[in-house]
């Protein structure tokens, strides 16, 4: 009968590799669970500023729509009672807009503004600002509104 082979040192070597093997395996998932979470993150960011900025936006066009329903006849036109002229805020809890109309003066028929609208969201420090420059022509009693200039921050 022969004499029986030593195994150990191969099942030794198996023994390492797939211990080696099982790490690996555990180092990877926790890296694809590391980058997941930095991706979720990074797309939330960018969601929240885009929410910023559109609230903003809205609030500039909001501002601009304020101007020509209060103010659009040659009796209502807004020229008076200081710099600024606050509109309501829009009402949105996540990203609320502040707008501001400012009167900067006057050329003939046309009056000169600035629409600013700022939007700061509480849940991040997402911040975005819309500025408009505004003019409204005079014509038959009307006030037309248009605007001239546009800017985002």
């Amino acid at each position: 009968m022969p004499a029986p082979r030593d195994h150990s040192r191969a099942a030794g070597f198996v023994l390492v590799t797939l211990i080696f093997l099982v790490l690996a395996g555990v180092l990877l998932l926790a890296a694809m669970a590391y980058l997941y979470g930095t991706s979720s993150t990074g797309q939330g960011a960018q969601n929240v500023g885009a929410q910023a900025f559109i609230s903003a936006e809205s609030g500039d066009q909001y501002g601009v729509y304020w101007l020509e329903t209060r103010h659009g006849t040659a009796k209502t036109v807004l020229t008076k009672g200081g710099p600024w002229y606050p509109v309501p805020p829009l009402d949105n809890a996540a990203c609320p807009a502040l707008v501001k109309i400012t009167y900067t003066g006057k050329s003939g028929a046309t009056y000169d503004y600035q629409v600013v609208s700022t939007t700061t969201c509480p849940s991040s420090s997402a911040y975005s600002l819309v500025d408009r420059t505004v003019q409204g022509t005079k014509t038959k009693g009307l006030v037309t509104y248009k605007m001239t200039a546009w800017a985002e921050r």
